[in-house]
């Protein structure tokens, strides 16, 4: 009875040491994420690891199965507001997945309405029909 009281006690003793480990790693990789503005594309390597390198090679469909592109990690945080944490992350000036959900909107809205302008300011004045322009003029 007291072996068991003692295995168990150096069982717990261990899962102590490991979760506070973990604590540290994940502290660690806070502090380091915060330092670089996100994740880094070689952030998961050393996650993938401990699978060993005949998964990072197949994946879980085995060697036979289409190479499907994953969705990138998300940045760290909008180009425009600074803004860490949004529903959907949207195309902007710098590139795809730069601005939170309003700021992507809201810049996508300014795009859509300087290239109006531009394409009307480049045909002339579209806000009459081209048959009342180039049609013979009639006196009021």
């Amino acid at each position: 009875m007291l072996q068991k009281q003692d295995q168990i006690r150096l069982c717990l003793e261990k899962m102590r040491d490991l979760i506070s480990q973990q604590h540290e790693h994940v502290a660690m990789m806070d502090q380091h994420m915060r330092e670089h503005g996100g994740k880094g594309p070689g952030y998961y390597d050393d996650e993938m690891s401990m699978y060993g390198d005949e998964m990072k090679s197949q994946g879980f469909g085995g060697p036979e199965s289409k190479k499907r592109r994953g969705r990138a990690a998300p940045p760290g945080r909008c180009h425009s507001c600074n803004r860490a944490e949004t529903p959907e992350w949207r195309r902007g000036p710098d590139g795809a997945r730069t601005l939170c959900n309003a700021c992507g909107l809201h810049y996508a809205k300014l795009t859509r309405k300087n290239n109006t302008k531009q394409s009307q300011s480049s045909n002339g004045s579209s806000l009459r029909p081209k048959s009342m322009d180039e049609g013979p003029q009639r006196p009021l």
